[in-house]
């Protein structure tokens, strides 16, 4: 079932509070990044809005670190395994061009603030696809995922993880 988002709208009914952390996912045959910012200013809006793009995306062990950058901000990630999706809207992304849905939330008051439609670098998109589909043949074990990011939490910065992997500029 698909959701309609707008911006000035709630991003999920009922809900106005939400912790400050990014949400990568891939369900439905969506990839979706949901940023979760408190109280963003008005420079992040307008970045998330209009600024330069980039994306990556790096394997460690059995987690998926979702890496991006939008205008002059910081490289951030978030971490993904597609068995965390529900069974119903798992699916395997093709090695084909990707668009990604981006979508900022003041954590503070769950209102949408920005929402922008990108295609993924055609690298990073064949990435997420072979890594999601060597996702899915794992068995998952949702301490030692767990334990995963943490401890590349530990080793490694988002930079050192574009390192890893792989990374370019957005499509408009």
């Amino acid at each position: 079932m698909l959701h309609s988002y707008r911006v000035g709208e709630l991003y999920h009914p009922g809900r106005t509070e939400w912790g400050e952390s990014p949400q990568y996912n891939f369900r439905s045959g969506q990839h979706q990044l949901v940023l979760f910012y408190h109280r963003p200013t008005r420079e992040e809006v307008d970045a998330v809005r209009n600024g330069p793009a980039h994306f990556g995306a790096c394997m460690e062990g059995q987690s998926i670190f979702f890496l991006y950058k939008f205008g002059d901000g910081k490289w951030s990630d978030a971490a993904f395994h597609i068995a965390l999706v529900d069974k119903e809207e798992r699916s395997i992304p093709g090695e084909r061009g990707a668009v990604i849905t981006v979508i900022l939330v003041n954590a503070s008051d769950g209102i949408i603030q920005a929402i922008r439609v990108l295609s993924l670098p055609r690298n990073v998109a064949l990435c997420l696809a072979r890594a999601i589909e060597k996702q899915s043949q794992m068995q998952f074990d949702s301490d030692a995922y767990d334990g995963n990011v943490k401890r590349t939490y530990q080793n490694f910065t988002p930079e050192e993880l574009l390192k890893r992997g792989v990374g370019g500029k957005a499509d408009k």
